[in-house]
């Protein structure tokens, strides 16, 4: 084949020919097929059920039997409170506050263990609005005696809060 745009002549090998022809060629023929040419759908066969299941989803699980639920367990659990010979709140009572006459009733954090014995320092939980009746309620708590919490009687570690009452005596 000869292309000359230019002036400028020059032969193209056999296979730009062949792919040229052909997108030229390929066009034409298409339309033509087209044209002549109708496809028949598919055949296609679609198996529907004569009747619906006499079972949902939702009624065949309600009606599977189910093993019966375990029984809840309830435990008895006891906090872990003061022992009967915890110390009495006048010992504790600061004597400058007593002389004047600061009256008030710190709470009291502590953390008991399995063994009685404190696991951390006590600390306030709430102030009597006295640093020296917080400091006589801390004092006290340290020297107390305690008794632990349980759990189905076997003996755990636990905290508890209590207030300590420092009041004047008339």
């Amino acid at each position: 084949m000869r292309f000359s745009p230019s002036g400028l002549s020059f032969v193209a090998p056999s296979s730009i020919h062949r792919a040229v022809t052909a997108a030229i060629v390929l066009p034409a023929t298409l339309v033509a097929a087209s044209a002549f040419a109708q496809v028949p759908p598919p055949d296609v066969t679609i198996d529907m059920p004569v009747e619906a299941p006499a079972t949902s989803a939702i009624t065949a699980v309600a009606a599977t039997p189910h093993a019966p639920a375990p029984p809840v367990h309830v435990g008895t659990h006891k906090a872990p409170t003061t022992a009967k010979n915890f110390p009495n709140s006048e010992d504790y009572y600061p004597a400058a506050s007593k002389r004047l006459n600061e009256e008030g009733a710190p709470t009291v954090h502590v953390c008991v263990g399995a063994n009685s014995k404190l696991t951390a320092a006590p600390t306030i939980a709430q102030s009597s609005g006295s640093a020296r009746l917080d400091d006589g309620a801390l004092n006290l708590a340290k020297a107390g005696r305690y008794v632990p919490g349980s759990d189905d009687g076997k003996p755990i570690d636990g905290c508890f809060d209590f207030r300590i009452k420092f009041q004047m005596t008339k």
